[in-house]
């Protein structure tokens, strides 16, 4: 079975970057593969691809003023993020890399990786510093407007 590179790409993207995307149905291969993924990557592997998705995302012209990251620093982090790929598809998983892509083709494989990256922005969202940064958000929300809002519309309970 012959995969183009940018396929290839753009599926290990899509499952890595939209980890809360609504989820959608994993076939016995790419569940195999992905308790592969997890069980045979590091902390500093799934750091490495956190680190390649921030660089991607970085690259789109509406957040890039937010990333100072040169092209040295980009190519450094996808040789890194390259690496853990290789390693876990072509050698720690490379069988259940193989099934997923042959029964599932990639949708599976896409399913397999997206898990990874749940487990990769679970373990940042988990750091104490990005909890702390996050909460932040809290004192630009009109809790006010929102609490009325809720009890205007029936409350939590209303059904539509």
């Amino acid at each position: 079975m012959k995969i183009s590179t940018t396929a290839l790409t753009v599926a290990m993207a899509v499952a890595l970057t939209l980890p809360l995307a609504a989820p959608s149905h994993a076939g016995p291969a790419s569940e195999a593969l992905s308790r592969c993924l997890i069980q045979k990557s590091t902390k500093t592997d799934r750091a490495n691809l956190a680190r390649w998705i921030f660089g991607v995302i970085a690259r789109h012209p509406s957040v890039s003023d937010l990333s100072a990251m040169t092209d040295a620093k980009y190519e450094k982090v996808n040789r890194a993020a390259g690496d853990v790929f290789t390693r876990l598809m072509a050698v720690d998983c490379a069988a259940e890399s193989a099934e997923a892509l042959r029964a599932e083709s990639s949708d599976g494989f896409g399913q397999a990786f997206k898990s990874l990256g749940e487990l990769a922005m679970t373990e940042l969202m988990g750091d104490p510093a990005v909890q702390s940064g996050s909460s932040d958000l809290v004192k630009y929300i009109d809790l006010n407007a929102f609490a009325q809002a809720i009890i205007s519309n029936g409350g939590a309970d209303k059904k539509k």
